[in-house]
């Protein structure tokens, strides 16, 4: 009963947890789409940190548009302001 009702809380995103992906690769939208697709997993993508910005996405039907929000060296405090755990 408890895992039920976790999967469905995770389901409605009330309980996803803030996530910053690393890198500007492929892998990285398809992390993006998977998590957004699959919300019983407890994550919400909220930016992207890499080197260099990633080119400008073209618009997708798997997910919403996820940020460039700064450079792995910003990582603490892009985490602490973002409310990353």
């Amino acid at each position: 009963m408890r895992n039920s009702i976790q999967r469905r809380v995770r389901k409605s995103h009330l309980s996803a947890a803030p996530t910053l992906l690393v890198g500007n690769t492929a892998l990285v939208d398809h992390l993006i789409a998977h998590m957004c697709a699959l919300p019983e997993y407890g994550r919400r993508p909220v930016g992207v940190i890499a080197a260099e910005a990633p080119p400008t996405p073209e618009p997708s039907d798997a997910h919403p548009p996820i940020p460039y929000v700064g450079t792995p060296d910003q990582f603490g405090e892009l985490a602490r302001s973002m409310g990353i755990e």
